[in-house]
């Protein structure tokens, strides 16, 4: 048992830090909008900034994401409280936002997080430089440290999504009446009377109509449908998205319980090899 004990531990230990590792690859993958560049350090009088790009093929809202300090998400004790971002990014673009007195001169990690706190881009630096940022070269390549500061032109809060025009409609012209031209009435002679001669009334004698019978009109059924309400519109369900957040930690799980299951299967063939082997020494 000792044996199989000193074999296991190593491997555990292994698979464990292959686990973390795609576990976090798999919380990176989907990033749209990254930490780009930041300057911890200004000038005197001037602030603090961290800018983002979108690496993404379309705009990105960046009212999903939060900035902060830290990965901590469920907690700011300590450190700066977290920022949510504001603006519309399009594809390949950057902006900046200003922070103050937000990193510290002497290490912090900067970080940006969904709303629903998975962690999408970090950096720790340990020092800072005066006047010197930290960069992506080329935008959203790899790390570069002291370099010269190319902030964004744009302010992330600048890029705010268009209003939607309204359309108003156009009116149409309306028809204009021609006055017509007034008749001069002429005089009318006065008419000459004439005799009327009075008429002479013929009875006649009216056929008698026989009554139509008139087929009385039966309102139609109307089908009824069991567990449906009759004449009420049926609201439509709204979709419920579901939060992908729990598909890495179940590759995980599914990558440990894979490797603890070959372990075990290799080591149990080491130990029947040893006692057929040990058995054939004793023949």
């Amino acid at each position: 048992m000792r044996q199989f004990f000193s074999f296991i531990l190593p491997c555990i230990k292994v698979l464990a830090v292959a686990v973390i590792g795609v576990t976090f690859f798999l919380q990176k993958i989907s990033a749209a909008v990254v930490i780009n560049e930041f300057l911890p350090a200004p000038p005197s009088g001037n602030p603090e900034w961290v800018e983002f790009y979108n690496t993404d093929a379309s705009s990105e809202d960046l009212s999903t994401y939060y900035f902060d300090d830290d990965t901590n998400f469920d907690s700011d004790s300590g450190s700066s409280g977290k920022i949510v971002l504001s603006g519309l990014l399009s594809s390949s673009a950057t902006c900046y936002i200003e922070l103050s007195t937000y990193l510290n001169n002497d290490g912090d990690t900067p970080t940006i997080f969904k709303l629903d706190g998975s962690v999408i881009d970090s950096y720790q630096y340990a020092s800072s430089s005066a006047d010197k940022s930290y960069a992506r070269v080329p935008d959203g390549g790899s790390w570069q440290i002291n370099q010269v500061s190319t902030k964004s032109s744009s302010r992330c809060s600048d890029l705010a999504p268009s209003p939607t025009p309204t359309l108003t409609p156009t009116p149409k012209p309306q028809n204009t009446t021609t006055p017509t031209s007034t008749s001069i009435p002429t005089k009318t002679p006065p008419p000459t009377a004439s005799k009327i001669p009075t008429p002479m009334l013929t009875l006649t004698k009216q056929p008698t109509r026989n009554p139509i019978d008139t087929p009385d009109e039966t309102p139609e059924a109307t089908p009824v449908v069991l567990g449906e309400s009759v004449g009420s519109d049926s609201s439509s369900l709204s979709a419920i998205t579901p939060n992908n957040s729990w598909k890495p930690l179940v590759i995980s799980i599914l990558l440990l319980a894979t490797g603890l299951a070959i372990l075990a299967g290799f080591y149990a063939w080491k130990i029947a090899r040893e006692k057929n082997l040990s058995e054939n020494t004793d023949t």
